[in-house]
């Protein structure tokens, strides 16, 4: 069997791994089908893959042809057709020939979700679309990608979270100390030390006992109890 210094889960059928310091893309039947030449790389999406040569990022296809040249400082994994790159510390949208469809103007910007990107601008966070409208206008210290209509928000100041809309209204208050984007219609949120589960609504589903929580996934979460960790499902039942 072939043996790799590191090599990580399979996306689209290739999975990235590592030899002698180079990157490449394997099978599932374990063969090499892109050579390991590159210096990094970005598991596939959307058809395409992030690798880089020397300081430069370009993009492959699943041949391992080059699709996008090699010219960015910075790259991601594309999204609803669009990736995030940077050049020179600025950030923007390229399409899957290379195009730029949003210019290279923020300090950092995050993977399309929803039809919304979030983006850094003057320290502060907003979202985008994808024509490169400020739909949500940057005044957040911290943001996380929309999930099921709504985006995890911060401000400056208090280190609260909240959420808004599409359109940028606050529908969950900025009082949590700590939270993450809503999976199942059900998002865990920290008040001190104690965790819970909060539905849409603000809901308190199931009560804040917990010492630790995770997302919902087929219906289950963990949680943490002292020492031991336990799954829950949507009633608060411990399994």
């Amino acid at each position: 069997p072939l043996t790799y210094e590191t090599a990580y889960p399979f996306s689209e059928g290739l999975a990235q791994v590592k030899k002698n310091g180079k990157w490449g893309f394997v099978g599932k039947n374990g063969k090499e089908l892109i050579p390991l030449i590159f210096d990094a790389s970005i598991r596939f999406s959307e058809g395409l893959a992030a690798v880089k040569k020397g300081d430069k990022w370009g993009f492959i296809d699943k041949t391992g042809k080059e699709v996008i040249a090699f010219k960015y400082d910075e790259a991601d994994v594309f999204a609803e057709g669009l990736v995030s790159v940077a050049i020179k510390g600025k950030y923007g949208f390229i399409d899957k020939i290379g195009n730029k469809i949003i210019p290279m103007k923020y300090a950092l910007a995050y993977r399309f979700t929803e039809g919304l990107a979030a983006v850094e601008k003057g320290e502060k966070w907003g979202f985008i679309d994808k024509t490169g409208e400020m739909i949500i206008t940057p005044k957040y210290a911290n943001v996380y990608p929309f999930s099921e209509g709504l985006a995890m928000v911060r401000n400056d100041g208090a280190w609260k979270w909240g959420f808004i809309n599409h359109e940028g209204k606050v529908v969950l208050p900025l009082i949590y100390d700590s939270s993450n984007p809503f999976f199942e219609g059900l998002t865990y949120v920290r008040f001190g030390s104690n965790y819970g589960f909060i539905d849409k609504n603000g809901s308190m589903i199931i009560a804040p006992n917990y010492h630790s929580a995770g997302n919902f996934c087929d219906g289950m979460a963990f949680v943490k109890i002292g020492n031991d960790y336990y799954f829950v499902d949507k009633q608060g039942k411990t399994k």
